[in-house]
Order: structure tokens, then C-alpha cells, then sequence
């Protein structure tokens, strides 16, 4: 089956049918494939929802797919669950109660002499809920809505009716009694855990986090933290290993599957697939003689297992790259802009006319993320998701310099407008600067100090000697030199308190600080003073992106809802109608003189006027796929 470019996004989430002979992709718009595990042919492709599916899993007692992701205006798909029949693909039931997008779900257990034959859905979500749905009878759901932070993750406890972990951005992972609706224990953990798995015998709740680390926390022992594994950069899904359920299967943002044992026996974490060019290390799925790995490409990895359950050859085809687009860069000049896409390519292209000029790479296995181009040298950096920063000469198009930033994924950067120093920002509550010598090379990597407590979203320098980055907490960092480093000096959350801060952006006189945040808000802030000047508030899903224009007079954002906004500097106020040519959310959006420019998750890249917001030139997947 030929996949059209344009509804080719990142393979996201990966599940084998209860029988195994099945497998299930589910991508950033909302396209499910199902393919024969055996062979890897499609047998179905189709939409399920119009944006991202988180989790993807077959319901065991029917065969049935359990779906849920992110949703639009409108509330169609905003937190629903949708139960889906493989052999159609359409829906035949909805699970509706979270206000915000679902990130997980797990058919519960039935049959218990507690529940009765009852079939029970779980979904966590964004919006902190815990909803266990009983399918046949709404009456006896039941919401859990304690927990402090957005929820990740979910997985129900052997051998104990009713009882699940439930594990996200809080401090905490909680051990919940669903048939007798209470906590049975509250575990300090440290935030942005995204793994959740239980011992074969129910004894220890294993949660891995974002640092790499696999916790075990013994119930026996009043539930302590009684051992650490570690693992390949941020540890992502875990699954049980049909193979030895006595291990556990656990996907890394380092493009790796590792596996781990599930209870602290003596046995040491290995690597059981390696990476391979654009493997994305978000989730796993297994049986006895494959594996399933998500990719930046236009499907998952589907890998043998020989005899001592490690991945060996490719199942059919190797996945074929992808277009989306992840940031954009103007020129100096104003003349070309450089655009990141998933399958590893910077696309330069006339500013005026959208024409490719020239395209960049690939040099990485992965997606190239943040991109900046050096105010003063013929030179383009950008950062890979497995976290390496490269520079390329851009006359020759050569790679002068690429260094590993230490901190895993890699998402965004920018040079200081006097080119002294480059900052990076990923997967890490420190960030890196970079002094540059007068050729554009480095002479050291440098550890930013944290106020934050989250992942760095994005950096951007508001002069040659201050330097903002925004976090995942919601927390705006603001770092002055002083004595050749950077030294945190003021953190800023504002009121009420950021949700994800997901970009940052200085006005042209260095003053004024521009945030975008999941909460769907654009603010300005006082850098001298750190206060609160002007909220804006347009966009129906979270802000994504932000750019203040150098000539100071407007401001531009793109949120996950699609759509470019163009805002009045002084006041935040709109007056344009909102620019939607994407599919999916806008991921960069850049401004230069009168002409904003801006790509997409889809591979969609534009170019408008800020003051008339009537399009110039647009060009989607299906273009960068065919060369133009």
C-alpha cells in the first residue's frame, strides 16, 4: 500500500493483538494501520481521530482496539476513549469524561469474585483524572481526581482485583483500590515518570522516569523505594516481555528498548534493540518473537527476536522517512528560510516564493528539532532529538562541528545576537550554552543552573548577555552573563501559574519576555521586574510556538489547534483571522519584517503577510517528498 505523504506522520504508539499475529500503528494525525505481524503487510489503514493517538492497545476479552489522544475545538474527541472494531475500523462505543486529551488506557480484569463479570475501561489524562468506565453500566463509573499534575501512564497490579498504579508529572504515583475507590499508597517519586509496571507477583510497583532510572517500590516494605535500575536516556512505556515475564520491556527517548527485570532479583538492565535510523523510543510493544518500536517515519519498527528475545532483522520494509516539520529559521538576510523535518533534512527555501533552494543533511539517525542561524558567519545550527547539536557551513552545506549536549532529546537553540555563544535546550532541567570563537567553533560546553523543575522547552536570547529559557513546569528562567557563564537570576511563573511553557521569545529592545503555554495563553512579561504585563487569549489548544518580529510591532504564535495568530505587541490584541492551512498543530512559527512564516507537524510550511494575513506561498509533505 502506497502511504500518502500527507497523512504520514511519526508512528507514535504501537500494540500487538492479544493473538499476536496482529499489529497496530497509531501516528500523530490520527491514522491507524494495522499490519500482519508475521510479514508486516497492511491489511488496514484509516483515521481514527483527527489528531495524535497516545495509546493504542487491543482490548483482551473482545479483540477490540481502545484508542486515545489529543482532540480539537468542539469536544468530539477531547478525552474520549473510542472503542474501535479492527475488521472496519469504525467506532462502536465512546467512553466520554476527561475535559482534556487522554494519555492512557488499559482494559481492566474481569471476572473477579469483587467486581463480578464487569468489563472496565481505565483512562488517565491531562486534566488529572482517573475515570474507570464500566462499559455496560455508566451508572457505577468512577472519577479519581486528587492527583496534582497531568497523568501519563496507568498499569493494573497482578494477582490484587482492582488495584492500579497510576503515574505522571507529579511528585507522586499513587496505588489506587478502584473497587473500593481509595488510595491504598501515595509514592514520593520525581516527576515525569511516563513507565509504569508491577512484579510478576504484585509485590513491587516499578515507575521509570525521565532521568533514565527504573524505581522499585516494595509494598511489603510500606511500600519504600528499595532499588534503582538504570537506563538508556528518558525511559518511556513499559510493557511485559512475553518472553520472560519475569522482565520488562522498556522504551528510551535514546531510540533504545531495554530490558529490565521486575523485581530487584540480582539481574542487571540490558539493551534488546538498538537504534536504528529514526527508531523513536516512546513506546514498545512485544510478543515471544517480535518487536514493535515507534519511528519518526511512516510507521513502526517491526523486528525479529532470535533466541534470546534480542531484536534482530527488520520485519518486512524498513520505515520510510517522513516530511513534518519541527522549526523554523529566517536568514539574516531575510532571503531563505531553513526548515527541519522528521526524516532528518534542513529544506532552504526562497522566503519570497517557497521554492527549495537547497536541503541540508541527512547527518543524524534521528529528526532534526530547533534550528538558528549565526548573525554574522555563513552558518546553521540545529539539534537532533537524540540530542546532538550540529552546525553546518551553510555555503557547502558541510557539518563543521557536532557535539553530544548530554542531556537527551534535544528540542531547541539560538545563537546570542552577537554570536559569542550558542544555548541548547531538551530533555533536561539544565540546559547548555556553548562560547563560540570568532569562527562559529566551540571552545567548551556549559551547564545552565536550574530554578526550573522541568524539561527545557525552549531557549531564546533576549540580548548578548541575557538569556530566557522556557520549561516544562511552566516555570521562565532568565540567565544573565556574568564572568563568561550565565547565572540564573530570576525565575518567572506568573499568575495564575503557566501550564507547560512551551516557547519563549524577546522583544527586539531585550525588555519584554513573550511565553506560549499549554494553558492556550501568549504573555508578556517585565524582564527587569519579572511582571505580569499582558495575557493574550485566542487559541483553543495549547500555544505551541512564539516569535516576537524584530521590527517590535506584532507578536505571532501557533498552537496545536492548527492555526497562526498574529498579535498587537502593545496589547496582545488580535485582529486578523486565524491563518489554518495545517492538519496538525503548528510546530514553528518565525517573523521578518511584514511576512510571518510557519510549519507544521504535517509537513505543512507557509508563508502570510502580518498585516494582512492573506497567504503567500504554502507548500505541504507531498512537495518536500517530491522534491519541490
Amino acid at each position: 500500500m502506497k502511504i500518502d505523504p500527507r497523512t504520514a506522520t511519526p508512528c507514535r504508539t504501537v500494540a500487538f493483538s492479544p493473538d499476536g499475529r496482529t499489529l497496530a500503528e497509531a501516528n500523530y494525525l490520527g491514522f491507524v494501520t494495522l499490519r500482519d505481524a508475521r510479514t508486516a503487510e497492511v491489511h488496514r489503514r484509516f483515521l481514527a481521530q483527527t489528531a495524535l493517538v497516545e495509546t493504542v492497545r487491543f482490548e483482551p476479552s473482545t479483540g477490540n482496539l481502545l484508542l486515545v489522544g489529543a482532540g480539537f475545538e468542539g469536544g468530539r474527541d477531547m478525552g474520549v476513549c473510542k472503542i474501535l472494531d479492527p475488521a472496519t475500523g469504525l467506532r462502536l462505543a465512546e467512553l466520554r469524561g476527561h475535559q482534556d486529551d487522554a494519555t492512557d488506557v488499559l482494559a481492566l480484569s474481569s471476572g473477579t469474585r469483587a467486581a463480578g463479570a464487569r468489563r472496565r475501561v481505565l483512562t488517565v489524562g491531562l486534566d488529572r483524572k482517573v475515570i474507570v468506565h464500566d462499559v455496560e453500566d455508566p451508572s457505577r463509573t468512577w472519577v479519581w481526581d486528587d492527583y496534582e499534575d497531568y497523568l501519563n501512564t496507568c498499569a493494573e497490579r497482578p494477582w490484587h482485583d482492582g488495584h492500579v498504579a497510576v503515574a505522571g508529572d507529579s511528585p507522586f504515583t499513587y496505588v489506587l483500590d478502584v473497587n473500593a475507590r481509595t488510595v491504598v499508597a501515595k509514592l514520593e517519586t520525581p516527576g515525569d515518570c511516563n513507565g509504569l509496571m508491577w512484579s510478576e507477583d504484585g509485590r513491587f510497583v516499578m515507575i521509570a522516569d525521565d532521568l533514565g532510572r527504573v524505581l522499585y517500590f516494595d509494598a511489603d516494605a510500606g511500600w519504600k523505594l528499595t532499588h534503582e535500575s538504570k537506563v538508556g536516556g528518558a525511559a518511556k512505556r513499559m510493557v511485559e516481555d512475553p518472553r520472560d515475564r519475569a522482565r520488562a520491556l522498556t522504551a528510551c527517548y535514546d531510540g533504545r528498548v531495554w530490558s529490565v527485570p521486575r523485581a530487584p532479583d540480582g539481574r542487571s538492565s540490558f539493551v534488546v534493540a538498538e537504534r536504528r535510523r529514526g527508531m523513536w523510543g516512546i513506546n514498545v510493544a512485544a510478543t515471544k518473537d517480535r518487536l514493535a518500536v515507534p519511528s519518526f517515519f511512516d510507521r513502526a519498527y517491526l523486528l525479529g527476536r532470535d533466541a534470546a528475545g534480542l531484536a534482530i532483522d527488520d520485519v518486512g520494509t524498513e520505515p520510510a522517512p517522513t516530511f513534518g516539520c519541527n522549526w523554523v529559521a529566517v536568514h539574516p538576510s531575510g532571503d531563505e528560510i531553513a526548515v527541519t523535518h522528521d526524516d532528518g533534512r534542513i529544506r532552504v527555501r526562497d522566503a519570497k516564493t517557497g521554492k527549495l533552494v537547497r536541503v541540508l543533511g541527512p547527518d543524524t539517525s534521528s529528526l532534526y528539532m530547533g534550528a538558528a542561524f549565526h548573525p554574522r558567519l555563513p552558518l546553521l545550527a540545529t539539534i537532533d532529538f537524540y540530542g546532538e547539536a550540529l552546525v553546518y557551513d551553510y555555503a557547502s552545506g558541510k557539518v563543521l562541528w557536532r557535539a553530544d549536549m548530554g542531556f537527551g532529546p534535544g528540542i531547541c537553540l539560538d545563537f546570542s545576537p552577537d554570536g559569542r555563544f550558542l544555548a541548547a535546550g531538551g530533555y533536561a532541567w539544565r540546559g547548555r550554552v556553548v562560547p563560540l570563537g570568532d569562527d562559529g567553533l566551540p571552545r567548551a560546553v556549559l551547564e545552565l543552573d536550574a530554578m526550573n523543575r522541568g524539561v527545557l522547552k525552549s531557549v531564546a536570547f533576549a540580548s548578548a548577555t541575557r538569556l530566557l529559557a522556557a520549561s516544562g513546569c511552566g516555570t521562565l528562567v532568565v540567565h544573565d552573563l556574568d564572568g563568561g557563564r550565565f547565572k540564573a537570576t530570576r525565575a518567572i511563573r506568573g499568575q495564575p501559574n503557566m501550564e507547560l511553557s512551551n516557547g519563549v521569545s524577546a522583544s527586539p529592545d531585550g525588555n519584554v519576555a513573550y511565553l506560549v503555554s499549554r494553558d492556550q495563553s501568549v504573555r508578556a512579561f517585565d524582564l527587569d521586574s519579572g511582571a505580569q504585563m499582558r495575557t493574550g487569549l485566542a487559541h483553543v489548544r495549547g500555544a505551541k510556538t512564539v516569535h516576537a518580529s524584530p521590527n517590535g510591532r506584532y507578536v505571532v504564535t501557533g498552537a496545536y489547534d492548527r492555526t497562526v495568530l498574529i498579535w498587537s505587541a502593545s496589547d496582545l490584541s488580535v485582529s486578523l483571522p486565524p491563518i489554518r492551512l495545517a492538519n496538525s498543530g503548528i510546530s514553528g512559527v518565525r517573523a521578518h519584517g511584514e511576512t510571518v512564516f510557519a510549519c507544521s507537524f504535517d509537513g505543512v510550511v507557509f508563508a502570510a503577510s502580518a498585516t494582512t494575513g492573506r497567504l503567500s506561498w504554502f507548500k505541504t509533505a507531498a512537495d518536500a517528498a517530491e522534491g519541490n
